[in-house]
């Protein structure tokens, strides 16, 4: 907040020194001299203009600005961003958690088991005698 400050005068600042500059320009500037009333003097035409429609004056370029000020105010910005301490990264946001393991199919039932096998209804019969009947 106190860079934005320091920026926001140091700015009104040069622009306040610039529209004075303007104004004293303007003030010394002849070329409205001829569109000005002068007291005690007569003009049989009022209307008529001094110079032909369309006027283009000539091109006069401005002298260099040497408001120091305003030739600095790229450093001043420069080093008010170098020592401003930039904002902390974000936290890393949290990694999603992994998905659920798929259910795993219910097993297959066990076989039920083989049913033990029934008592013969009859005795076994004896294993045959050697020799014959």
């Amino acid at each position: 907040m106190n860079s934005f400050l320091v920026v926001a005068c140091v700015f009104g600042l040069c622009c306040a020194v610039l529209a004075q500059d303007e104004e004293l320009r303007e003030k010394r500037s002849s070329s409205h001299s001829s569109e000005r009333y002068r007291p005690g003097g007569y003009r049989p035409y009022p209307f008529q203009r001094p110079y032909p429609y369309p006027y283009f004056p000539p091109y006069q370029p401005q002298p260099p600005n040497t408001n120091a000020l305003l030739n600095l105010l790229p450093f001043i910005l420069a080093q008010l961003a170098s020592t401003t301490p930039a904002p902390p990264p974000a936290p890393a946001p949290a990694p999603a958690p992994a998905p659920a393991p798929a259910p795993a199919p219910a097993p297959a039932p066990a076989p039920a088991p083989a049913p033990a096998p029934a008592p013969p209804a009859h005795p076994p019969h004896p294993p045959p005698a050697p020799g014959g009947r």
